[in-house]
């Protein structure tokens, strides 16, 4: 137990070394200084990510928006504003900027106006990663078009194919996990390449325990390459890498272990993830899932045994998450889901099926196109469903319920869960007891609210 505890404090001194050792050099003096006086500095930046369509417009002319990293005159990183329409992700440019200050608790320590035309100073050329993906979305078929969007957006993380009236439905479903690659894409990925290896035989040799975690971190890092390193799949990536090592070292190992091991070495990486609100997401839905379901799921069995255990199972895995995640989707999004729970529950045996297919059609893709497109039609037959059971359920009435927005409703939605931990991990005594009666306070509190503004609405109506 010291031991752990010791682990725990080393990695959490370690997370605000770097923090502080990061924020020194990408926030310097100089850097505040330009940004507070909005400077026109000569600088040389390379594009993070892929120019995105700004919703503002300059003169009729559409910009663009960008994260960045600067070389000079300082190293730091930041976002750019412009006409971006030429430039690529991975190049290198120099041109006149104007500074600004950047956002609170996020790495862009300032925002860029392009003030000037751009020299190309480096060209990264396409990687073969790019050459990867771009083979599997020319291999793209399916039996709709969103269908086809989707698996692009399982499997690769792609989801410029979507139309924007899918993505709206999937918002008001809670399903927009299920729009791009997550945390269970990448355990279901990892565990094919962990189970098969053993089966794979050269003559007598046979894949050892050692190469068969060093070919299973291999696979992780050109999954996680494939997709982007979103901050769900980093998440879900290390934590499965932990439960691996440890699997090969022959010790036993919690997942909620696993978890805590992965989350505070990330941060050390990057401290900034601790306000991703993908990030926060992907760990508080795995917290539900790890101690708040296997709880609920025993409450629930006996009260509901006329259902089979698997269902019980599932919605138990579903409401814990969505409920573990909802202080933060409130940031996000007023009110809450109410068909959440039930979209899951629907959507959720279709989501293995198409990974599995989507990522076996990236691999024969790169052989034979006609294959591939076989499999991403084949796998586009699971994502139709999805979008027949989003369009159903978007057209039920109340799809939004009321939640009190602002601070108030944040530390109601907290203590909700707040106390569904506790109940979790209570068995008995005061503190459980007080975290029953928060639970309900909650629910009292929300049903008046609710019962106030329906009042409200029907005297307006009258």
């Amino acid at each position: 137990m010291k031991s752990r505890i010791s682990i725990l404090a080393s990695l959490l001194l370690a997370v605000l070394v770097s923090f502080s050792v990061q924020i020194s050099k990408l926030n310097s003096e100089t850097v505040v200084a330009s940004t507070s006086n909005f400077e026109t500095v000569s600088a040389k930046y390379c594009l993070q990510t892929e120019p995105k369509i700004s919703k503002s417009k300059a003169f009729g002319t559409p910009n663009f928006t960008a994260k960045i990293t600067t070389e000079q005159p300082w190293q730091s990183s930041g976002l750019l504003i412009g006409s971006l329409r030429n430039q690529k992700r991975g190049d290198c440019y120099a041109a006149k900027l104007r500074m600004s200050p950047g956002f609170e608790n996020s790495r862009i320590f300032f925002v860029a106006k392009l003030k000037s035309d751009a020299g190309l100073v480096h060209s990264a050329g396409k990687s073969a990663i790019d050459f990867i993906q771009a083979r599997f979305l020319k291999a793209i078929r399916g039996v709709t078009p969103d269908a086809a969007g989707l698996v692009a957006g399982l499997s690769v993380g792609d989801t410029s194919r979507l139309s924007s009236e899918v993505i709206d439905k999937f918002k008001l479903l809670s399903l927009t996990h299920l729009t791009a690659v997550s945390g269970t894409n990448c355990a279901i990925v990892l565990g094919m390449v962990w189970l098969v290896l053993p089966k794979i035989r050269f003559g007598r040799l046979v894949v050892t325990r050692w190469p068969r975690l060093a070919l299973a971190g291999v696979t992780l890092m050109a999954y996680e390459s494939l997709v982007g390193f979103q901050p769900s799949v980093l998440r879900a990536g290390a934590m499965t890498f932990a439960v691996l090592l440890a699997k090969t070292l022959g010790r036993k190992v919690q997942a909620t272990s696993a978890l805590t091991v992965a989350v505070l070495v990330l941060l050390i990486v990057d401290p900034w993830l601790l306000f991703d609100y993908g990030f926060l997401l992907s760990v508080l839905a795995c917290i539900g899932i790890l101690i708040v379901a296997p709880s609920l799921a025993a409450w629930l069995r006996p009260k509901l045994c006329w259902l089979p255990s698997w269902v019980v199972l599932a919605a138990s895995v579903s409401l814990s998450a969505q409920l573990l995640c909802f202080p933060v989707l409130l940031l996000l999004q007023p009110g809450f889901s109410t068909y959440s729970v039930l979209a899951n529950l629907l959507a959720e045996p279709f989501v293995a099926p198409i990974t599995v297919i989507g990522i076996s059609a990236v691999v024969v893709a790169q052989i034979s196109l006609p294959l591939a497109q076989v499999l991403t039609f084949t796998a586009s037959l699971f994502a139709q469903p999805i979008l027949w059971i989003s369009d159903w359920l978007s057209e039920f009435p109340f799809v939004t319920g009321y939640w009190p927005s602002g601070a108030g409703g944040i530390a109601l939605a907290v203590a909700l869960a707040a106390s569904l931990l506790g109940l979790a991990r209570l068995k008995s005594g005061i503190t459980r007891n007080l975290a029953v009666a928060t639970s309900i306070g909650v629910f009292a509190v929300i049903s008046a609210f609710s019962s106030v503004e329906g009042f409200r609405a029907a005297t307006w109506a009258n």
